[in-house]
């Protein structure tokens, strides 16, 4: 999936989330696509969450299916996968993305 350009991808991201959630056989291939998406990109993060929700709070889906699609909720909504922080114009991304996009430690908490 990763040849295909970003935006074609993203034209079928309400019907790839469906099957992430809903065929098991597909979901660790596009599991891995999402983790990389979502280390690359916010909005590819924030339309990933906004659609893992909408398709996990229904009542009717199987709890396997639902785990499956929260547990990939819970890893954008808790920033464990996140893009790596802007860091200027013409400075160049390191290519290990990996150890770039972990958190620094800080916690922000609601009062």
């Amino acid at each position: 999936m990763q040849s295909f350009a970003d935006e074609d991808v993203d034209f079928y991201l309400p019907q790839l989330i469906n099957m992430y959630i809903q065929m098991e056989d597909l979901s660790e291939a596009l599991h891995k696509y999402f983790l990389y998406r979502c280390k690359n990109s916010i909005l590819f993060s924030v339309k990933t969450a906004w659609l893992l929700s909408a398709y996990t709070t229904d009542s009717w889906l199987p709890s396997k299916e639902a785990a499956r699609g929260t547990r990939l909720l819970h890893l954008i909504r808790n920033e464990k996968i996140r893009p790596p922080p802007h860091l200027g114009p013409g400075v160049a991304m390191p290519t290990h993305s990996h150890t770039a996009a972990l958190s620094p430690g800080k916690k922000h908490y609601r009062s």
